[in-house]
């Protein structure tokens, strides 16, 4: 006679219920730490934490001198479209690069490194990027996810004294290989195999390894190559007690079985790309990161560096081209002229000027924040997915709306197209380090429900230990408990207008916004952790619901960094109109995911389910807000604040490089925008004239000049500016020419 345990029983189904979750995923979940994040999912803000939890962004004088002198200097060098042509940075480059250490940004003093923070790193892509992609990729990856943090984190001593000093000086270039054919976002099916074996001479024990790796940044030229391999210990040589999987090791490029010859070709963008593989390399054991303890750990290593490394790379370079986008739209619809007027005063530009100036201010907001959770000691796991994700989606947004403004300058060939490089590279921040599909649909809200949710994972956790009368005590508080409070909680914070809810500890001219972040977080967290309860393992398959709770989630918190960039430094520059633009464009995101996921058809329940018996209330509550999207007039006011050579506009791109070479297109750009602004009243002076004298701007400005001159309506020392302005506006609207066979022109 079989006796049925009750205890057992209920943790078996209470198990079935939970998504399935294998120890590698279990350990990727639980990658990284939490902040400020959590209490925007529990609906309750901590803005005490949030607006002054970190000091206020500052760099060290080492950090501020590199980035005036040494980077300034580095972008001085760099022609993109010769790079572009030959496919690589120039020697000189190369030697500059490592001379000065730009690859060794993260790696200590101690080791020959600069020891720079994330935040000051983060600031250096930005700034190379925004004149060139390929530098900014050679620059960023070395200080990215790759053997540098590697031996730093979890390397031995021996390593560490052995590599960090020659990677710092650039005296090896590294690359990290973990992506093959069949192996991308899903990192932990890759199929290069390391089997450990013993050499019957030495009584060496080794490993041999086999692989095909491909879209490897930097492989072509690495002098080391760090590598994902799935170590097997088939004859158990490995100690006692040793784990076998997914291993990280180190090995040079010239070793013998390894072939880096194979360049890959990224869009023809020009920077080092490569598909390395090895037949039969051997790897000693103290070639694995951290040594032999540190074999089959490879993955929890790479996954709480990724909790990091995200924050920094490409929103770096996303921050970087929306910046670009704003600084050269901004001057082009000033500089660039169409029926006798700058297309700027078009009032059809504004919504596109309005939107790249907020997704700006949006990615640097979140840049900011997040890298300085990296350097208070965070390895911010979900706000690092939020950011890649917003900021690489806000950079394609931001750099096709400079497209639609520039028209055919934008898509001319040629030395005079600076939009041209980085239209190209969307899509690599976009694929890269969790393609965003990925991280949308599974990473933002499959990761931040386990790590954020307040019940979720002490529900898992005690089923996992057994412990009958702990899980069933959290089980009940995450499908009774808390619906009933967080549904009481976001009605009243929805009648009160967010004002039951956490107040601002600072007095700001945007207080309305702490509340409607209130409001909008008691909602989302009345909906979200209950669908995430309820859905249990379907969640995992269910992308769609998870993406859109991400949303919602993504934009709430990108909502947040605003209102701390906007108190840090915005009310210095008069940046309100562009933070609410900001603020409101997030907050409509986020209540219309609200709206998206409560709608009766996207419901994932079927009509009995316990959780409909909220719906009808979540329907409600989701709709109950105002979070618009910004009005005309808002739009109409952000576009005029910054086509104005102003304060708000150098801070708003202070970050973009500008050359000094008089004939850099961007240089001339700019140059044409200024002598638009000084001298707008002459040409309305001279404008206001023809008309009088029944002319238009059809006729050529020397004739308009001449007559206005002849007629003493203008003076040759304003004669002389009109004309000098035309000259630039010329210049700066130049495309290249080439002939039939598209060779330069003379």
């Amino acid at each position: 006679m079989v006796t049925l345990n009750p205890r057992s029983a209920f943790l078996s189904f209470a198990r079935s219920k939970m998504p399935s979750v294998s120890k590698s995923e279990q350990e990727a979940l639980e990658a990284g730490t939490t902040g400020w994040e959590e209490s925007i999912f529990n609906g309750a803000p901590d803005w005490t934490k949030i607006i002054g939890g970190y000091p206020r962004p500052k760099f060290t004088k080492a950090e501020q001198s590199f980035l005036d002198n040494e980077v300034e200097e580095l972008c001085a060098m760099l022609n993109s479209t010769q790079i572009r042509k030959d496919q690589d940075l120039p020697p000189e480059v190369w030697k500059f690069l490592k001379e000065k250490g730009f690859f060794g940004l993260l790696i200590p003093e101690e080791y020959g490194g600069h020891g720079f923070s994330a935040l000051a790193r983060s600031a250096i892509v930005k700034k190379i990027s925004s004149h060139d992609t390929v530098a900014g990729v050679t620059v960023m990856v070395p200080n990215s996810l790759g053997p540098g943090e590697m031996y730093l984190r979890y390397g031995t001593q021996e390593q560490k004294d052995t590599w960090l000093r020659k990677l710092a000086t650039g005296e090896v270039l590294p690359c990290f290989a973990l992506t093959e054919l069949n192996a991308g976002s899903d990192a932990l099916s890759i199929q290069a195999k390391g089997i450990v074996k013993k050499d019957e001479e030495s009584g060496e024990i080794y490993i041999e390894a086999n692989f095909e790796k491909r879209y490897i940044t930097l492989a072509p030229v690495a002098d080391i190559l760090g590598l994902a391999i799935d170590v097997e210990d088939p004859d158990n040589l490995l100690p006692e007690g040793s784990e076998t999987g997914f291993t990280a090791c180190v090995i040079p490029t010239d070793r013998e079985g390894v072939d880096i010859s194979q360049r890959l070709d990224p869009l023809n963008i020009g920077f080092m790309n490569g598909a390395p593989r090895g037949t039969n390399v051997k790897i000693a054991l103290n070639d694995v990161i951290g040594g032999v303890d540190m074999i089959g750990k490879g993955w929890p290593m790479f996954a709480q560096l990724l909790a990091e490394g995200r924050a920094n790379s490409l929103p770096s370079q996303g921050s970087a081209a929306a910046e670009f986008a704003l600084l050269t739209s901004t001057a082009y619809t000033r500089v660039r002229q169409q029926f006798g007027t700058s297309i700027k005063n078009f009032k059809g530009m504004d919504e596109l000027l309005a939107e790249i100036a907020g997704l700006s201010y949006i990615n640097d907001a979140g840049r900011i924040a997040t890298n300085q959770m990296v350097d208070n000691g965070e390895k911010p796991a979900v706000p690092s997915a939020i950011l890649k994700y917003h900021a690489t989606e806000n950079m394609r947004t931001a750099i096709n709306h400079a497209m639609d403004i520039h028209g055919g300058k934008g898509i001319m060939e040629g030395d005079n197209n600076y939009l041209a490089a980085i239209y190209k590279a969307i899509p690599v921040g976009i694929t890269v380090e969790g393609s965003n599909p990925m991280t949308r649909n599974m990473l933002i809200f499959g990761q931040g429900s386990f790590r954020l949710h307040p019940y979720l994972s002490k529900i898992k956790h005690a089923i996992d230990e057994g412990q009958a009368m702990k899980a069933a005590k959290n089980i009940a508080m995450a499908f009774i408990v808390h619906p009933v409070a967080s549904n009481i909680k976001a009605v009243l914070s929805t009648l009160s207008g967010g004002r039951f809810g956490p107040s601002s500890p600072v007095k700001s001219d945007l207080e309305e916004y702490y509340n409607r972040i209130n409001q909008l977080s008691a909602v989302f967290n009345a909906i979200a952790p209950q669908m995430a309860t309820y859905m249990g393992g379907r969640l995992k398959s269910e992308e769609a619901h998870s993406a859109v709770l991400g949303d919602a989630l993504g934009h709430l918190y990108m909502a947040a960094t605003v209102l701390r960039h906007y108190h840090v430094r915005g009310s210095l520059h008069g940046e309100k109109p562009v933070a609410e633009w900001s603020l409101q464009y997030s907050l409509n995101k986020a209540q219309e995911a609200l709206k998206t996921i409560t709608r009766a058809e996207n419901s994932p329940f079927a009509w009995y389910h316990p959780g409909r018996w909220s719906r009808p209330l979540q329907w409600i509550l989701a709709r109950s807000m105002s979070n618009t999207e910004p009005s005309f007039k808002l739009n109409s006011r952000v576009s005029e604040v910054v086509t104005i050579n102003n304060q708000i506009r150098e801070g708003l791109t202070s970050g973009v490089y500008i050359s000094k070479d008089p004939n850099d297109p961007v240089a001339k750009l700019e140059k044409a925008f200024l002598l638009a602004c000084d001298n707008e009243h002459l040409e309305k002076k001279l404008k206001k004239f023809d008309k009088q004298h029944g002319r238009n701007h059809a006729t050529p400005m020397t004739q308009r000049v001449e007559f206005a001159l002849a007629a003493e309506a203008i003076t040759q020392e304003e004669a002389t500016a009109i004309l000098e302005t035309q000259t630039a506006r010329d210049a700066a609207n130049m495309v290249d020419s080439f002939t039939k066979d598209l060779k330069p022109m003379n």
